[in-house]
C-alpha cells in the first residue's frame, strides 16, 4: 500500500514529499492550533471563528490571480516565496493580540494556503504528463496521511493543555513551510508559459462553459462538511449511536482514501472519463445520505452499522469526486493559461467549503430526514449534469501550444 503513494523518483516525489510535510504541520494546526488564542491569548471562540472566517473570505480572491501569475512567471518559484510567506505568516499568529490582528494574518496564512494548493497543482500538471491524474491521487492520499500524522501529534499539546504546547503547534507548523520551501528548491525550472499569438491574456474569464463545470464541481463540494460538521452534530442529536463514532468515522475516512485514492483514479485519464466518475460520485453521495437519514433510530447498533456504512459509501464518493476534479481542472484548460483555469476550479471548490458548513447544518441538521434527501438530490443532479456540460466545453478559442515540460530530465533532478 506505502509503495503505491509513492512517485517515480523526480519532481513528482519532491512534490509529494513537500505536501507530506506540510500536512503534518497542518494537521497539528487544525487540531490544536486554534486553542492558542482561546487558551494562551484569551479570545472567545466566537470572536475567533469570526476573525478566521474573515481571513477566509479574503483568501478566496487569491486563487486566479496567483494562478495567472504562475502562469506568467513560472511555478518553481511563486510555490517557493508562497511557502515562505506562509511561514512568516503562521510565525506572526504568536503575536496576535488583538481580533483584528488575528484577522489580518490569518488572511494571509489563508491566502497563503489557498494559492499554494493552485500553484502546486499547477506544478503537478506540468510534471505529470499522461500520468498527472496519478500523481494528484497520491498526493491526495499522502497529505490525508500527513493530517492523520499531524493530529495525532497534536494530541500531546491537547494532553499537555497549556500555552507553550499550543505555541509550539504554531512554531513546528512555521517550520515545515520552511522544510517544503527548501525541497522545492530541488525542483528544475518551469518556464513560464507562452500566450499565442493574438489570444487573450485572460481566457479564463470568457470561457462560460469551463464556468458551468466548475460551478457543478462546486455544488457537489459541498460534501465536505459533511464528516466534519454533520456527522458529528448528526451522531450527537439525532440517533442513539455512540458519540466516539464521529472520531472512528474520520480514521475510517482516513483508512480509505490513503488505501484507494490512487486505484480509484486509475481509470480516469480524460474528461470523458471524469464525467463517468462524477456521476458515479453523485450516486454514492445519494446513497450514503439516505443511510444517514435512516439512522435517526431507536437502536444504537443499528444506527451505528448504518452510520458505518454510509461513511465507507460517501467516501468512495469522495474518491470518485476527487479523481475527476484531478483531471478536470487539467485537461478542460488552454496550455498557455493552466494556472488561470487551475485557479478558477480551485476558486469554486473553496467557495463551496466556505459556505458549505452553514449550508448542511440548515438542510441536514435542522431539516432531518428530508434535508438529508434534497442534499443527496442535489449532489446527484450535479453529477448528472457534469458530463453533459463537459461535451460543452470547447478549446477552440485560445488554444495555445503544448504546456512547457521540465526542461530537465526528471531523471536528473533529486529525488526527496
Amino acid at each position: 500500500m506505502i509503495a503505491d503513494l509513492i512517485p517515480d523518483r523526480g519532481p513528482g516525489r519532491i512534490v509529494v514529499g513537500t505536501l507530506l510535510v506540510n500536512s503534518i504541520g497542518t494537521g497539528a494546526y487544525l487540531a490544536a492550533g486554534v486553542l492558542f488564542f482561546t487558551r494562551a491569548v484569551g479570545f472567545d471562540a466566537t470572536t475567533v471563528g469570526a476573525m478566521l472566517g474573515v481571513g477566509g473570505v479574503a483568501a478566496l480572491a487569491a486563487s486566479s490571480p496567483l494562478g495567472y501569475l504562475s502562469d506568467r512567471c513560472g511555478p518553481r518559484r511563486l510555490a517557493i516565496i508562497l511557502c515562505v510567506v506562509e511561514s512568516i505568516a503562521m510565525a506572526g499568529l504568536i503575536f496576535v493580540r488583538s481580533p483584528w490582528q488575528l484577522a489580518v494574518v490569518s488572511a494571509i496564512v489563508l491566502t497563503g494556503e489557498q494559492s499554494s494548493r493552485t500553484v502546486r497543482n499547477v506544478i503537478v500538471g506540468r510534471i505529470g504528463g499522461a500520468r498527472q491524474t496519478r500523481l494528484r491521487a497520491q498526493a491526495r492520499a499522502v497529505a490525508n496521511l500527513g493530517m492523520a500524522v499531524g493530529g495525532g501529534l497534536a494530541a500531546l499539546a491537547l494532553l499537555a493543555d497549556s500555552s507553550p504546547a499550543y505555541l509550539a503547534v504554531l512554531v513546528a507548523n512555521s517550520v515545515t513551510f520552511l522544510v517544503a520551501a527548501a525541497m522545492l528548491t530541488r525542483l528544475p525550472h518551469y518556464p513560464p508559459v507562452t500566450l499565442p499569438r493574438g489570444g487573450r491574456r485572460l481566457p479564463v474569464l470568457r470561457d462560460w462553459r469551463f464556468g458551468v463545470v466548475v460551478g457543478l464541481y462546486a455544488v457537489m463540494s459541498l460534501q465536505v462538511a459533511v464528516l466534519s460538521v454533520v456527522v458529528p452534530l448528526w451522531i450527537t442529536t439525532a440517533t442513539n449511536a455512540p458519540p466516539w463514532l464521529a472520531a472512528a468515522s474520520v480514521v475510517i475516512n482516513t483508512v480509505v482514501v490513503v488505501r484507494f485514492q490512487v486505484r480509484a483514479s486509475a481509470p480516469v485519464v480524460d474528461p470523458v472519463s471524469a464525467g463517468r466518475s462524477m456521476r458515479r460520485a453523485g450516486v454514492a453521495f445519494l446513497a450514503s445520505a439516505l443511510l444517514f437519514a435512516v439512522s435517526a433510530q431507536d437502536t444504537a447498533w443499528a444506527a451505528a452499522a448504518l452510520i458505518i456504512v454510509a461513511i465507507v459509501i460517501y467516501t468512495v464518493g469522495e474518491l470518485w469526486q476527487a479523481a475527476a476534479g484531478f483531471e478536470l481542472a487539467h485537461s478542460l484548460a488552454p496550455a498557455h493559461a493552466a494556472g488561470q483555469y487551475q485557479g478558477l476550479f480551485d476558486l469554486g471548490a473553496a467557495a463551496s467549503r466556505a459556505v458549505a458548513p452553514a449550508v448542511l447544518i440548515a438542510l441536514c441538521i435542522d431539516g432531518g430526514w428530508g434535508g438529508w434527501l434534497a442534499y443527496g438530490a442535489l449532489l446527484l443532479v450535479a453529477g448528472l449534469l457534469t458530463p453533459h456540460a463537459i461535451r460543452l466545453t470547447s478549446r477552440a478559442d485560445g488554444d495555445g501550444p503544448s504546456l512547457p515540460r521540465s526542461p530537465v530530465r526528471a531523471d536528473s533532478t533529486s529525488s526527496a
